[in-house]
């Protein structure tokens, strides 16, 4: 397969076709006689596709997220090309600030209008409680750091519970921006020392080499974060880069490699799931598949693929890419939002009607105008306009803000008074004593109730996701003569404020050891309903829990076992994983008590409702019981023949009746998220924790 290497300053004709210069793709690499790649357009066209499918029926094309691979390379390629043909061109510093503005005017006016768009969206649907996660994204969009939020995100345990931003997809327009300034300043050192083509190729091959293994690496150590790292995905764009510098004039291999290439992305994007560790050596499928069509282009005239790709279907979906893609994700965020229910079959054919009209107009008359002849030349402007764009997001946004963060400090204020002077019809307490009760709040309460964290939260003393750590909670009587150790994951530390309300009243010392993710088993789970568990977490949880098991099960008086049960999956049996804790426990000549689960706002498949957002449209919000309480460990341990090692505490009676359990009760919300109770319910139950241990705690 003969190829042949373009040198840093080489190029070809440039000149776009008469017909529509402002929608075209020039290339200096393989272009075809008028200068344009109609290749480039048709793997645009796949990308998008298949994050638009992917994100309206994620089960019929489970790695459709790969098309975002598939921008990657393409970028890559382009952005290096272009490169090439500016720094043959004139002086780098020049070269510079014309390729940035370039950037500035192909970029940024789509971008920022979706992300107005987003803000009013924000401010009209969403409740007050969810304006401050809204526009945090927005802002970290709106400067390209969206993929470093979303990392940051990734592994905070209680992220997983919290509404799709409708900016997230802009991660992957973050890696690119973030690309983008590093790039040109790179090749402007190569050039400088007058690296040939082949010394240029050698560079960017170690930078690929670089990031495809931390890519790996950093996909088996924190694979939650690595899918949005830039380090971990630079490789996929130096791939485009590497591409670029290559042309094949091999008729047959023309005709081959693009069908290859898109065989490549259609396997990744069919067998590839969101279960697979990623971008590790899986992302190699989808990255090799967009070089081969690219590497194979421009295609033989009347070749098969060359056809396929000259249609306009296929052109029109190229050439609007860009802005279908920006104005998808935020129809599939806030159209359940408006409709109050989630999509159906009806509701996403008009999503994807309607992204594809948006896309159009967006492509039509934002786009276009401002990559027209007239405004190339205006590079001062182009900066001021930038500026200017930056200002009618950031301003409005940090006004919202403002005001959502008064409004719920007010209620904070307010929520902490009761909490000083309560009565047996707060919180919980009117369950508990058969109160009069609508079970709603209002907007503001509820707004305050997503910074309502337990304790534990607070006090920084509940294990994250990272290294295994001996941190624990001290709450209750300090001098008391007895110790209650409360031991499990995040649900158990969201019990703390009412074991610690318990042992000031029946004084006791209350220790509340828990992780993040981190059942209080010997054996760590494999996966939680929404992700598979790496092996570094596994293993700082089964380490975390056989230091608790060692040196705190010992010097406890009794030890309570709280967890979110249905949260797990192990590769033994429910029975077995916690059975061997009850009998840790018994053999250690500690009694143990199983606290039963907190009610589900949702179902035992990862499905849940965010209570504050929920409570925020001031609706009487609800899960029935049947759905929301789940006994299936103590059915297991029973069967199991351990029903006389442990005692089990029914907690259902503080949340729920016969037959429906409440996110509100006595004015407070029961939960500060989709899952955990919040400071205020659970320490209101703190009395009737006390009484529920009485019997339980050796005399």
């Amino acid at each position: 397969m003969p190829i042949r290497t373009t040198s840093l300053v080489e190029s070809t004709s440039t000149a776009p076709r008469t017909a529509a210069p402002a929608r075209r793709t020039v290339v200096s690499n393989g272009a075809d006689q008028d200068g344009f790649r109609y290749d480039i357009q048709a793997v645009r066209a796949i990308a998008v596709v298949a994050v638009l499918l992917y994100h309206l029926w994620p089960k019929r094309l489970p790695g459709g997220f790969i098309g975002v691979d598939v921008f990657f390379v393409v970028s890559g390629f382009l952005i290096t090309s272009h490169i090439i043909r500016g720094l043959g061109r004139g002086a780098p510093g020049r070269f510079l600030v014309d390729f940035y503005a370039r950037r500035i005017r192909r970029l940024a006016p789509a971008a920022v209008t979706v992300l107005i768009a987003v803000l009013a969206g924000t401010i009209v649907f969403r409740p007050l409680s969810a304006w401050q996660d809204s526009i945090g994204n927005i802002l970290a969009s709106t400067f390209f750091v969206e993929n470093w939020h979303l990392a940051e995100q990734s592994v905070d345990y209680l992220a997983a519970d919290a509404t799709p931003s409708a900016v997230q997809h802009y991660w992957s327009l973050s890696v690119e921006e973030q690309f983008y300034i590093v790039w040109p300043l790179l090749f402007i050192v190569l050039a400088a020392l007058r690296l040939r083509r082949r010394g240029l190729v050698i560079a960017i091959s170690i930078a690929l080499g670089a990031s495809l293994a931390f890519a790996l690496i950093a996909t088996f150590v924190t694979p939650e974060a690595a899918y949005f790292l830039t380090p971990a995905r630079a490789w996929q764009l130096a791939s485009g880069a590497l591409i670029s510098f290559f042309t094949i004039s091999s008729e047959r291999a023309r005709r081959a490699l693009p069908w290859t290439g898109v065989a490549l992305i259609a396997a990744g994007a069919l067998m590839i799931t969101g279960a697979t560790p990623y971008p590790g050596v899986t992302a190699i499928i989808p990255t090799l598949g967009a070089c081969l069509i690219l590497l194979g282009g421009p295609n033989p005239p009347k070749s098969s693929f060359d056809r396929v790709v000259r249609t306009k279907p296929v052109q029109f979906l190229g050439d609007i890419s860009y802005s279908l893609y920006l104005w998808h994700w935020p129809l599939i965020v806030f159209i359940p939002i408006v409709i109050g229910h989630s999509l159906k079959w009806p509701e996403k054919l008009v999503i994807l009607i309607a992204s594809v009209f948006l896309g159009w107009l967006s492509y039509r008359f934002i786009e276009t105008p401002f990559r027209s002849r007239r405004f190339n030349s205006k590079t001062i402007q182009t900066f001021v306009a930038g500026t200017v764009a930056l200002l009618v997001v950031v301003v409005p946004s940090a006004a919202a803000s403002a005001h959502a963060e008064s409004q719920i400090q007010a209620s904070v204020a307010a929520m902490q008074n009761a909490k000083e002077s309560p009565n047996r019809c707060d919180a919980g307490g009117s369950m508990l004593a058969d109160c009069a009760d609508d079970h709603t709040v209002t907007p503001s309460v509820a707004a305050a109730a997503a910074e309502d964290k337990p304790r534990p939260w607070l006090d920084r003393c509940i294990n994250g996701l990272e290294d295994s750590s001996t941190v624990v909670c001290d709450y209750g009587d300090p001098s008391g003569a007895k110790t209650v150790l409360l031991w499990g994951d995040s649900h158990a530390a969201a019990w703390g404020p009412a074991l610690d309300e318990a042992g000031k009243q029946d004084g006791f010392r209350a220790v509340v050891a828990t992780r993040h993710g981190c059942p209080s088993t010997l054996t760590a789970p494999i996966a939680t309903v929404g992700r598979d568990i790496a092996p570094s977490e596994r293993e700082a949880c089964a380490e975390r829990n056989g230091w608790v098991a060692k040196e705190l099960v010992p010097k406890a008086d009794l030890v309570v076992l709280a967890n979110m049960t249905t949260n797990y999956h192990f590769d033994v049996d429910l029975s077995e994983a916690f059975g061997d804790s009850v009998r840790t426990v018994r053999d250690a000549g500690v009694p143990v008590a199983l606290l039963e689960d907190v009610p589900l706002t949702g179902d035992d498949e990862g499905h849940r409702v965010n209570g504050p957002e929920c409570l925020a449209t001031g609706d009487a919000c609800t899960n029935s019981s049947s759905r929301a309480l789940n006994d299936r460990l103590d059915k297991a341990l029973t069967e199991a023949g351990l029903d006389d090692e442990y005692s089990f505490i029914r907690t259902h009676g503080a949340f729920c009746t016969a037959d429906e359990c409440y996110f509100a009760a006595g004015g407070a919300s029961v939960y500060f998220d989709a899952s955990h109770l919040s400071d205020t319910y659970s320490a209101s139950l703190g009395p009737w924790i006390a009484e529920s241990l009485t019997d339980l705690l050796p005399r």
